[in-house]
């Protein structure tokens, strides 16, 4: 995950939801902007990524059977209050 520049958002939070609401699956951000999240099952998740002065990132994931996906995630503009 990172910013609108390319910089890894280290600390930040995605977050797997299923169609239910509830948390699937939960991963830390690392320093270098990765992540690694692992649903039980195959399905089609909300994926939310979160970091701190930056507005939120919701989409669609659909995790195959395989359980492997790749996703680039590139969060908004720090807010003014977060400087």
């Amino acid at each position: 995950m990172t910013d609108r520049l390319g910089d890894g958002l280290g600390g930040a939070t995605v977050t797997l939801v299923g169609a239910d609401g509830h948390e699937v699956a939960v991963a830390a951000v690392g320093e270098d902007g990765t992540f690694h999240l692992e649903p039980r099952e195959a399905g089609t998740f909300q994926l939310v990524a979160r970091a701190d002065g930056h507005p939120p990132e919701v989409g669609w994931v659909a995790v195959p059977a395989s359980g492997e996906v790749v996703r680039d995630v590139a969060l908004g503009t720090r807010s003014p209050a977060a400087d």
